[in-house]
């Protein structure tokens, strides 16, 4: 009250930290509050810190939308979430976090399209539930960082297989901030954020006064919520060092530009403040104001000094291991029976002439339909369903392609990874599923030839009634023996996709892998002839449609 006299008047204040005390019943002070006998002089509002009792969460409504008026002037906002108070947008987040929290923090989540106020109520009295909260929080529009994400350095400078994968991934990134840039753009700015941790790495790159050991007070979650606010302030408390709490103010501090967007008319700058605990008898500093502008008014504003580069996620760096030298070898897959090399009688096609390599200029980027981390999924260039016919089972056809981002002749060779793997398998688990939503089923085929110019594979899925299923693997079958033969057995077909399989480098150079539905049907492709568009031509026989068996005839 003396405060609000003495500096004010004030809109409103905002409290970070525990509000209640950790015992089973309330204090008197605490009750006179709850019960108006004691008011606060001005709209007051909080959140959940590490704790609230339980007499004060039977008061909470859990379907509320916005702060609740627990008394009068008192008003508690939630656990996590994102209000407008007095024209301030507000982020706030409680919780307890783990130290050696190992979340990917900086994966991607899906914005939701509602851009109003959202919160959640649930205690978060546990580093999972203070997880869970924290991602859906994530995916408010206000919060969105788009779904790029930069590839990391190649490892070793001199491997030209790393430097071809980072060109390709880097290719990637660049066009995923394309498609990012006008959810980016539409972002509706954070003005204020709200925790009750530090962030990891906020003490580095600053020359203010720091509090004893506050390296160590940093948590992942929490720089994962103050990068992708990038509010104007940035208000928490430090963790319990004793009971006075401690006060730190680093410099602003600036958050990198989004790719793909024009300047922005407001700098992306953070002024992070950490303040003590409640009129302390240390008289460490704990309490702060701030006049917030409309933004209309800081446009063209000049940069503070001093001014700091982005300080989130910065740890020392732990020295790296001396590089061990190892001898370069011909992988199995490159040198046949006999010791000699086989000679190449076609030239693969290089990644600047791919069709499918994103780093190549005259790739046709309109028929991509999703970039991931190791592949991306693109609509064919001429697709075998008729698009327009009420006998097509999913809406506009349903034909897509995986294809992985590195040129890879093959997602078992040397410039493939189990990552890759694991994502193709992915979207084709997402495609089933989308398909299952029509009563139809994939048909998914991998083939793999050396020796041909096709130096970048993929995964073709093409939908199919599910009523088909069985009678279409009874058609490729016999359709197979007549020209090559006999599948692999069930067991065997059963266990490609196993990275721990017992197959050889050579049976992973050829093969013909396909899935009609939960069937595996697989393909070791021994003589020397194949034909290469057979599990196309075939499907198209089935479905009566042998005039769109070639791509280019569609």
């Amino acid at each position: 009250m003396a405060i609000h006299a003495k500096h004010g008047p004030f809109d409103a204040a905002f409290i970070v930290g525990d509000v209640f005390e950790k015992r089973e019943t309330l204090s008197d002070d605490e009750r006179a509050f709850l019960d108006g006998s004691s008011q606060m002089p001005m709209p007051t509002y909080f959140f959940f810190g590490t704790h609230i009792p339980a007499d004060v969460q039977a008061r909470i409504p859990t379907d509320q939308r916005g702060p609740v008026e627990l008394a009068p002037n008192l008003n508690y906002l939630g656990s996590a979430g994102v209000v407008r108070v007095h024209g301030v947008r507000v982020v706030f987040c409680g919780g307890i976090w783990d130290q050696k929290d190992n979340t990917d923090w900086h994966a991607r989540e899906p914005p939701k399209e509602d851009t109003d106020d959202w919160q959640a109520w649930q205690p978060l009295d546990t580093p999972e539930a203070s997880c869970d909260a924290l991602r859906e929080l994530l995916c408010h529009p206000a919060l969105t960082l788009g779904e790029a994400r930069a590839p990391p350095p190649p490892t070793d400078p001199g491997s030209l297989q790393q430097a071809r994968a980072f060109q390709y991934a880097q290719a990637a990134f660049e066009f995923q901030c394309e498609r990012d840039a006008p959810t980016l753009a539409a972002r509706p700015p954070v003005d204020v954020l709200l925790t009750n941790a530090w962030p990891l790495g906020m003490d580095a790159l600053s020359e203010a006064p720091k509090p004893e050991a506050c390296s160590t007070w940093g948590r992942a979650p929490i720089a994962r919520l103050a990068e992708s606010c990038r509010a104007r302030y940035h208000m928490a408390c430090a963790p319990a060092v004793d009971e006075h709490g401690a006060f730190f103010e680093r410099e602003p501090y600036e958050h990198p530009p989004f790719a793909a967007l024009p300047p922005p008319d407001v700098l992306p700058i953070t002024r992070f403040v950490s303040l003590a605990r409640a009129a302390n008898s240390a008289k460490r500093r704990w309490f702060t104001a701030l006049r917030i502008l409309p933004r209309a008014e800081l446009a063209g504003a000049p940069r503070p000094s001093p001014l700091t580069a982005s300080p989130l996620w910065m740890v020392p760096a732990a020295p790296a291991p001396a590089p061990r030298a190892v001898p370069k070898r011909h992988m199995p897959a490159e040198v046949p029976e006999g010791g000699r090399r086989r000679r190449r009688k076609v030239q693969a096609v290089d990644p600047d002439q791919c069709w499918f390599c994103l780093s190549n200029p005259s790739l046709e980027k309109h028929l991509i339909v999703s970039v991931g981390t190791e592949c991306y999924v693109a609509l064919p260039k001429g697709q075998l369903p008729v698009s327009s016919e009420a006998t097509t089972p999913v809406p506009g056809g349903g034909h897509v392609l995986i294809v992985p981002i590195v040129h890879t002749p093959s997602i078992y060779a040397a410039e493939s990874s189990a990552a890759l793997r694991r994502e193709m398998r992915a979207w084709r688990d997402v495609l089933a599923k989308c398909y299952a939503a029509f009563d139809a089923v994939p048909v998914s085929w991998q083939v793999v030839r050396r020796g041909t110019r096709a130096g970048h594979t993929q995964t073709q899925v093409v939908p199919l009634a599910a009523e088909h299923a069985a009678a279409f693997d009874a058609f490729m079958t016999e359709a197979l023996q007549r020209e090559h033969g006999a599948w692999e057995s069930d067991a065997v077909a059963a266990t490609w996709e196993k990275e721990d399989a017992s197959f050889t480098p050579q049976d992973r150079q050829d093969y013909c892998y396909m899935e009609i539905g939960d069937r595996k049907r697989l393909l070791l492709l021994r003589s020397e002839r194949f034909n290469l568009q057979f599990p196309r031509e075939t499907l198209a026989a089935f479905l009566d449609m042998s005039g769109r068996a070639d791509w280019r005839a569609c």
